[in-house]
């Protein structure tokens, strides 16, 4: 069975651990994987993502530098359809880390993504633990409120 360029780039991504030259010199190079590789790599992505190839991809992040080949990301993708805020990520400098946040009458909505999808929830952890205040949105029990 021949797999989509989705399941294969969220493959590269997984192995390459986000890493964006690593991942698109696999795709330039036409590196091959198996199906079964790319099973077993994608069995343990249970975060949302986006790939460039995606029609919800962010126009955006199609403007800068070196746009993330896969986004891994939590929270609302709506707030970043005009702007999106990149910083390296504070669990590890060498990575980075892209967000965009709302205040609503509801609370703090917001978009994290990153390139590596073991990162993802810490990350989103890391914003909220560091802020409680802000009242985030829990988008890990749906559309509720963090306590």
């Amino acid at each position: 069975m021949s797999r989509s360029l989705e399941e294969t780039l969220v493959a590269f991504a997984e192995k390459y651990q986000g890493d964006f030259k690593e991942i698109f010199n696999a795709v330039a190079y036409k590196e091959r994987l198996t199906d079964n590789e790319i099973d077993k790599l994608n069995d343990n992505v249970d975060e949302k993502y986006v790939t460039v190839m995606s029609e919800d991809y962010p126009e955006v992040l199609k403007g800068i530098d070196c746009p993330p080949i896969v986004m891994f990301y939590e929270g609302n993708m709506d707030l970043v359809s005009e702007e999106v805020y990149e910083i390296a990520s504070p669990l590890d400098k060498s990575k980075r880390v892209f967000f965009k946040l709302d205040i609503t009458n509801d609370g703090m909505d917001y978009f994290i993504g990153c390139e590596n999808s073991h990162d993802l929830v810490g990350l989103v952890d890391f914003f909220i633990d560091q802020h409680p205040e802000m009242n985030f949105k829990n988008y890990r029990d749906g559309d509720a409120l963090c306590a």
